[in-house]
């Protein structure tokens, strides 16, 4: 099951001059992780707030399968989920022509992006995120979960982060 969790409430939105004035909306981004498939909860959590603040936001929303592999998966199963999810995304109501709906692999620059921000992260930084002390420190836990919050983007007055696990 996923955690849906979102900071992502398109009442908190601003509103915009005009349908295509994109220049005073506020940036969304937000991801989920194919780590199961999807239920209610990730529709109501997340899912619904996507699809309801995407004509007032300029929204990309992605399926975080790089950020699943922090976690022992079947390959074929969860190929199937991250198929599964981006089509979820389009059922639940998200417009192509609104918003972008992009599976995170298929975008080299994360990739590079990682990269870069590992390399200027430092080891005392990542080894007091959460997600590796609740989660890592075990045998045969994986690096990128030490690594994974190198990827978190910061927070400001324009751009609101979300995620939903």
């Amino acid at each position: 099951m996923l955690n849906t969790a979102s900071s992502a409430d398109p009442s908190s939105f601003p509103s915009i001059v005009g349908p295509d004035d994109t220049r005073r909306r506020r940036n969304v981004l937000s991801g989920v992780t194919p780590s199961g498939s999807l239920t209610l909860g990730n529709y109501l959590g997340a899912l619904r707030r996507f699809v309801d603040g995407q004509s007032t936001t300029n929204g990309s929303f992605f399926v975080a399968d790089l950020h699943a592999l922090t976690t022992d998966h079947d390959p074929r199963t969860f190929r199937l989920l991250t198929l599964e999810t981006a089509t979820l995304f389009f059922a639940a109501g998200l417009d192509p022509d609104s918003a972008t709906v992009f599976v995170q692999s298929q975008v080299r620059a994360h990739v590079d992006l990682a990269y870069l921000l590992e390399s200027t992260a430092y080891v005392g930084e990542l080894s007091r995120m959460i997600q590796f002390k609740d989660k890592g420190g075990r045998p045969r836990t994986r690096a990128s979960l030490f690594t994974y919050p190198a990827w978190w983007p910061p927070t400001s007055s324009s751009t609101t982060p979300t995620r939903s696990r």
